[in-house]
């Protein structure tokens, strides 16, 4: 992004920064792109391609603030071993990318060396731009741009990131509502299509096995369980148990004040358990 042509035609844009004007057809490009769909995959990959054929990064990162608002984790990633970018988690307020986040302002580092807020989670990584993901006055993400060369990034990628950040973040809220909606029509059918069948299988396996199928549809889980109340034993038994695809037969039995299954049944409501091993009631099968 670093024109060589003395005759490149360039605009002022607010607060005095010169930009090419090729590099405003790319803004513009970019700003078309992650209007053009709401797949927010879609969305992310177009955005760091078209980046790319500017900013010669070595690593691009799009982090998405999770947990309740209290760290960012990525959502799209470049450059970073499958293992780290799935697994890192970054508090607001630590790191350049949590920095970013918490203080609503753009950080550009020259030497993450000689940064006291840098991560080291790549060695070889020797300059860092991160860019909050602003939206309505609140940070949603951070797009995320690292090189191995000392004081690579400039202050004008850092304001044309900026610029391209305000639009990046419409379009993920854009492609999260569209994904919202969608599941929520896909749960709809379900209930639709789970209450049709109810009425028409009179067999209880049959349906509970039907259920467990359709519930796939919406919620990709890797284990799931159906089990029945025995009024005699005062015990829920299993009925229905799948992992990972396939049907299995459950061994566990729990009453109605053991495990995360007896807390639903005694609070008579969902129970949502982020964690099960370090949540005491949790009852491990033997």
């Amino acid at each position: 992004m670093n024109p060589t042509d003395e005759h490149t035609t360039t605009v002022a844009l607010n607060g005095g920064t010169e930009v090419s004007a090729e590099v405003l057809a790319t803004l513009a490009e970019i700003g078309e792109e992650v209007n053009a769909s709401l797949d927010l995959d879609e969305v992310l990959a177009r955005s760091a391609a078209l980046i790319k054929r500017h900013i010669d990064y070595e690593i691009f990162g799009v982090l998405m603030i999770e947990g309740d608002g209290s760290y960012l984790r990525h959502r799209f990633s470049i450059g970073y071993p499958r293992e780290l970018a799935d697994n890192l988690r970054i508090p607001l307020g630590q790191g350049i990318t949590g920095t970013a986040a918490a203080t609503g302002h753009s950080v550009r580092v020259s030497d993450t060396s000689k940064d006291a807020r840098y991560i080291n989670a790549i060695d070889s990584v020797r300059s860092e731009l991160a860019v909050p993901l602003m939206l309505r006055g609140k940070c949603v993400g951070v797009l995320d741009i690292q090189s191995q060369r000392l004081d690579y990034f400039t202050r004008d990628q850092q304001n044309i990131l900026t610029l391209l950040a305000s639009r990046l973040a419409v379009a993920i809220e854009n492609a999260r509502l569209f994904q919202k909606v969608r599941t929520q029509a896909d749960t709809l059918l379900l209930l639709i299509e789970v209450g049709r069948e109810t009425g028409a299988i009179l067999e209880v396996e049959e349906l509970l096995r039907r259920a467990a199928e359709q519930t796939k549809r919406v919620i990709d889980y890797q284990i799931l369980s159906i089990m029945l109340y025995d009024e005699e034993q005062k015990i829920f038994r299993h009925r229905v148990d799948v992992k990972h695809g396939h049907r299995v037969q459950g061994k566990l039995r729990a009453t109605s004040g053991d495990g995360i299954v007896g807390a639903a049944a005694t609070l008579k409501e969902p129970v949502l358990v982020p964690d099960v091993t370090v949540d005491p009631r949790y009852l491990m099968e033997k």
